[in-house]
């Protein structure tokens, strides 16, 4: 199997940024580290937090109300609800998108409107819950097979 380690040192954040590539072909997955983790954890984007700007259970604005430009660019739902930009919508029609949550995950609610954001704007995706939150690494090591 291909992989590919790459690093750079990013000007505009001050850090080295470092990425792994696997494979050649089949589904394009993109892959986010844990908070405080390093991008080789292959921790998934299940239960997705669309909006961190929301005040949810023990999470919170992780903005402290601070909101501009960048805030909105890199907030889908908040982005995706303004965007009647042709190519773009195009480009995410195109898109094999997947959200999976539990029924009982802080982060419920923000999955549905993302989800109904989607279907306004004609975005075909599935939405599927699991039973319970749902929010932890061994519920999305059970979904990664069936979804990825």
């Amino acid at each position: 199997m291909n992989r590919e380690y790459h690093r750079w040192y990013s000007e505009r954040l001050g850090r080295t940024m470092e990425l792994l590539v696997f494979g050649h072909a089949g589904a394009k997955v993109l892959v986010f580290p844990t908070r405080d983790g390093r991008f080789h954890e292959k921790v998934a984007a299940f239960s997705g937090r669309y909006d961190l700007t929301l005040n949810v259970d023990d999470f919170r604005d992780l903005f402290s109300g601070h909101r501009d430009a960048l805030v909105y660019y890199h907030t889908p739902v908040q982005y995706l609800a303004n965007l009647h930009c042709p190519e773009r919508l195009a480009a995410l029609r195109r898109m094999d998108i997947v959200l999976v949550v539990g029924n009982e995950d802080p982060f419920l609610e923000n999955n549905r409107y993302l989800s109904r954001l989607l279907w306004e704007k004609g975005i075909r995706h599935s939405l599927h819950e699991w039973d319970g939150r749902a929010h932890r690494g061994s519920s999305w090591r059970r979904m990664a097979p069936l979804y990825v």
